[in-house]
């Protein structure tokens, strides 16, 4: 049967109904039914109820047109079984029963079938046409960031979950079946080989290897298809996310048959083995997806796709139980919010310097014993160039837009009130206790380290090393009372710095992406 990915398939080894004794089941076709094809595919013919507008794509079975539904008024996939009129009893009664299967799912995560008729013996039927093409053909062995990966499976699970909540197991899922709507949106289609649950006629025989040999759970690949069940769906969805952060699958070979015993019996590499430095959370969850023993897998999609949800959530996800050390790593590394402040990469880069060069100028004023004053004017642009290059790159916006801005400024804004409290109380203060004096560093240091650790709960994991460093640098104040400046404005730069590298990254990643 063709795929209904409105498009060629990529070339992947892939069969769909493979026998031990035979490589591939063909299905003839006859003249008059390619004849028939082409004449739909010039306008010369017509389904009752549908205008074709030209041909999307074909396979060995069958053609998909692009198609006007003429009652509903709606441009649709109109997919039509060539092969229909030689196929075997069995297979026909296959095909009507999956479609009508599929028919009766209704989720916005799999593709609509719509209807389903007969054309000069030919079966067929329309379902929803999505613009986007299909996931394969939008990635092409490219690898995607973690975050945009984990998003697409996210949703991928959580679709597949409600097919299975329907008694339907999909048994072909890819790449190439996971179409793509004109916002982008993943869409679960091809349920041409799924197998219903509540039926104990399958009409698939005993050794039969039903699916795509890259994504086929080692039940699958072995032929037992009493046990392919949601757990064979669950193993496929993690073979795409695998996929989608390596660019390949985790199982590839030119002999179909090497191919199978290595899905059968080889451990899945990991993805650092494939030469991606992707999130523990997203390893972990890739390597319980493809586990051997359905057992050992998730019990369902929906908890996949939960764990999924707390990866993107910056949430500690079900499938891993931590020590102290582990937990420990996983919080430095947690970051969230991510979209919302790749935009001020820029700004963070520029602030180091910003910092920086006036604590450096403080340093050399109190080695020549300048008065303290001296200090004021490089203190007074540091705000206001700040704040200029915030409104640049912010767009000229300074008011939060999104809970993630609110949070960032609730913390800014309460350090701002802080340090200009201590500004007043000890920079006015004539005596030894001014804004040059190992006190006001200390206490500086001090409200820089609650800063950072709320940004560590609530952005970056990292910043829980930078608030630890502000704390340990409160000791060493009064033992260098000269380098007080100094050290602060380093500690400063360099965490803006990495920051603003981090961002950058991120930044170059999602435009990649898109």
């Amino acid at each position: 049967m063709a795929d209904t990915t409105h498009e060629a398939a990529p070339p992947t080894h892939t069969t769909q109904l493979y026998q031990p004794e035979e490589h591939t089941r063909t299905v003839m076709q006859t003249g008059e039914q390619l004849a028939l094809a082409a004449a739909l595919t010039a306008g010369q013919q017509s389904v009752p109820g549908y205008e074709i507008l030209g041909e999307i794509g074909r396979g060995g079975m069958g053609v998909v047109y692009r198609a006007r539904q003429i009652a509903a008024n709606r441009t649709v996939a109109l997919k039509m079984i060539l092969g229909g009129g030689h196929a075997g009893e069995a297979e026909r009664v296959r095909f009507r029963t999956e479609i009508e299967a599929t028919a009766q799912l209704k989720n916005p995560g799999i593709v609509q079938v719509y209807e389903v008729g007969e054309h000069h013996g030919l079966p067929y039927f329309s379902m929803e046409l999505c613009e986007g093409g299909s996931l394969a053909r939008k990635t092409k062995g490219r690898a995607l960031p973690a975050h945009a990966a984990a998003e697409i499976v996210e949703r991928i699970a959580r679709a597949v979950e409600s097919a299975h909540d329907a008694g339907i197991v999909h048994r072909d899922l890819k790449p190439g079946n996971i179409l793509l709507d004109d916002d982008g949106n993943p869409k679960v289609g091809d349920f041409g080989l799924a197998k219903r649950l509540d039926t104990e006629h399958d009409h698939t025989n005993t050794g039969a290897i039903m699916g795509t040999p890259n994504y086929m759970a080692p039940e699958q690949a072995s032929g037992n298809a009493k046990d392919v069940g949601p757990p064979a769906d669950v193993y496929a969805i993690g073979v795409i996310l695998f996929e989608l952060l390596t660019g390949k699958p985790p199982f590839a070979s030119e002999s179909l048959q090497d191919l199978l015993q290595k899905v059968i019996h080889h451990d899945p590499p990991s993805l650092s083995d494939s030469g991606r430095d992707a999130p523990r959370d997203l390893e972990t969850i890739c390597k319980k997806c493809l586990s051997k023993d359905p057992v050992q897998r998730y019990p369902s999609a929906g908890e996949l796709a939960e764990d999924l949800r707390r990866f993107l959530c910056g949430e500690s996800i079900s499938a891993r139980q931590l020590n102290a050390v582990e937990r420990v790593a996983w919080m430095l590394e947690k970051s969230h919010h991510d979209k919302q402040f790749v935009p001020y990469a820029g700004f963070f880069l520029w602030l180091a310097p910003v910092i920086f060069l006036p604590e450096v100028y403080a340093t050399y004023v109190r080695f020549q014993e300048w008065p303290a004053t001296w200090v004021l004017p490089a203190y007074a642009l540091r705000p206001i160039i700040g704040i200029s290059l915030f409104l640049y790159y912010g767009n000229g916006r300074i008011w939060p837009a999104n809970p993630a801005e609110q949070h960032m400024l609730s913390v800014w804004g309460s350090f701002i009130v802080v340090a200009g409290m201590l500004f007043v109380n000890l920079g006015l203060n004539p005596g030894e206790e001014s804004f040059q004096s190992p006190a006001f560093y200390e206490a500086i240091c001090g409200a820089s380290a609650v800063a950072f650790f709320s940004l560590g709960a609530m952005f970056w994991g990292g910043c829980y090393l930078v608030g630890i460093a502000f704390l340990l640098l409160i000791p060493v104040m009064s033992l260098v009372p000269r380098f007080c400046p100094i050290l602060y404005g380093s500690i400063w730069a360099v965490v803006t710095l990495l920051i603003g590298t981090r961002l950058r990254r991120l930044a170059k990643e999602h435009a990649a992406h898109r």
